[in-house]
């Protein structure tokens, strides 16, 4: 199977064609998802050198166990998260939230790029971050599949392993906060039109 032709697959698919031996399929799967595995693992290791550990311990187990995947059992993006954060968690056993880390990053693209994906954070902007820093862990967590790695809510339910119910709960609960906290750092910290409109734009849209 040529390249050209693997790219277009769905995960489903590439993942059906590695089972029947083709490993170009797999090669493009891994290309697919490699910079969104980083950017999984950057959160909660915030390490680079750990980070390309973990994404390279992640495909490992998935050339292992893709073969033996089924549909029913949910997508293999959604296989690959539950991977990741089981990798992380044995790579960093006493989890921190990402606030307790603000005073070692700076106000760079280049992090947030790591952090949020280039194409979604204002860019230069830490105080999208810093907002999502305060929230609970579960909410921080559907609130940045859902705006930074494009993930439906119903996805995000599987791939956490809760119900739709719960994940919309969680969002709608975390949706609030951040709004308000983003207005109140607008006042406190006296944020400009053009800076304020750059966060709101993370924050809105229809939920998917």
């Amino acid at each position: 199977m040529m390249m050209t032709e693997t790219n277009q697959l769905s995960d489903n698919d590439l993942i059906k064609a590695y089972r029947n031996g083709e490993n170009a399929a797999f090669d493009s799967f891994i290309r697919r998802h490699q910079d969104t595995m980083f950017r999984l693992a950057y959160r909660r290791l915030y390490d680079t050198h750990q980070c390309n550990d973990a994404v390279q311990e992640v495909f490992f187990r998935a050339c292992k166990n893709l073969r033996k995947w089924r549909p029913a059992g949910g997508s293999p993006f959604t296989w690959l998260y539950r991977t990741m954060t089981l990798v992380c968690m044995e790579m960093n056993r006493k989890v921190k939230r990402i606030g307790e880390h603000f005073a070692k990053l700076d106000d760079s693209a280049e992090w947030l790029a790591r952090v949020a994906g280039p194409c979604n954070a204002p860019e230069g902007n830490i105080w999208t971050l810093q907002v999502l820093s305060e929230l609970p862990d579960r909410q921080r967590e559907i609130m940045v599949l859902h705006f930074f790695e494009d993930l439906t809510l119903k996805e995000i339910g599987k791939a956490l392993n809760i119900s739709t119910g719960s994940v919309k709960a969680s969002y709608s609960k975390g949706l609030k906060k951040l709004r308000l906290r983003m207005s109140e750092l607008d006042h406190g910290q006296g944020q400009g039109q053009r800076q304020r409109q750059g966060r709101e734009k993370v924050f809105t849209g229809r939920v998917k």
